[in-house]
């Protein structure tokens, strides 16, 4: 007697191998000089024998992720370390969310928005055109995001049920620590390849809003945000916006680097900072 088949599954996802190798290139290259009992190297041997059934796994929506890996630095700096073959799967998926998640244009830090080059060209050719400046920085962007709000915000764009699943198993992550197992319940990850997008997606209403408003010129750069206005009312409107929005977000602003004035001084001279080194839009001696 034969066994009954298993019936077909109407919501895999459409992925190519060339899309996989890919993003196993990216890993390979990313952690290229990890030392020699890191996982990354094991994965790199056994390729050849692994990627099909992987993409099989992915495909049907059987993978699993493990717990990420909790390492201290000889710095004293503690990161969470994906499973080398987490961070193909993530890799891959972020590639795959890229063209389906809706993020505003103003959000320059996503991939094909420009990046920090094109947003601090901008702001050079547009400064003079403002009187009133508001720079500020998301405090402990990654760290504070809430994950059921995000979790939401996903779910509202993305129909697909493997990639709500995968999405929640990365945010709704698990960190082992010698032996030791902890559920993460607020914030996403740290040099995870979706992360960018999903910090994107989580302002995503601050940004439509303000980038709608007439008199300003708003532009986002992951936690950097910075707003120029012709007049000091339009200033504090969006400030105010600014302000409900975070309030209703849970998040806070970085004081110290922080800045709400003229965008000019008496001398002429720019008042945008380098509130955050070079990645913050102060870093108006961009080359």
């Amino acid at each position: 007697m034969t066994a009954p088949r298993k019936p077909p599954n109407n919501h895999a996802l459409s992925i190519s191998p060339a899309q996989l190798q890919q993003a196993f290139s990216s890993v390979c290259r990313q952690r290229r000089h990890f030392p020699a009992d890191a996982d990354i190297w094991h994965l790199r041997r056994h390729w050849p024998a692994r990627k099909t059934g992987l993409l099989a796994e992915i495909r049907c929506g059987d993978y699993r992720f493990a717990p990420q890996h909790r390492l201290g630095k000889k710095n004293g700096e503690v990161v969470h370390l994906w499973a080398a073959e987490d961070a193909v799967v993530i890799k891959l998926l972020s590639v795959l969310l890229q063209d389906k998640l809706t993020v505003s244009p103003s959000c320059m830090h996503v991939k094909g928005h420009g990046g920090l080059k094109r947003a601090v060209t901008q702001i050079q050719a547009t400064l003079g055109e403002y009187r009133f400046v508001c720079k500020t920085d998301v405090k402990s962007y990654y760290q504070a995001i809430d994950q059921y709000t995000l979790l939401n915000q996903f779910a509202d764009q993305i129909a697909e049920p493997l990639l709500r699943r995968y999405c929640y198993a990365i945010v709704r992550r698990t960190v082992e620590a010698g032996g030791e197992y902890r559920d993460i319940e607020q914030g996403i990850a740290r040099g995870c390849a979706i992360s960018p997008l999903l910090a994107a997606l989580y302002l995503k209403a601050l940004d439509d809003q303000l980038s709608r408003q007439p008199g300003l010129y708003y532009v986002r750069y992951m936690d950097d945000i910075l707003i120029l206005s012709k007049t000091r009312w339009q200033n504090r409107r969006a400030i105010k916006v600014l302000n409900q929005t975070f309030n209703r977000l849970k998040l806070k602003q970085h004081p110290a680097k922080t800045f709400i004035g003229k965008a000019v001084g008496r001398n002429r001279r720019s008042r945008i900072a380098p509130y955050g080194g070079l990645k913050s839009f102060g870093a108006l001696r961009y080359r």
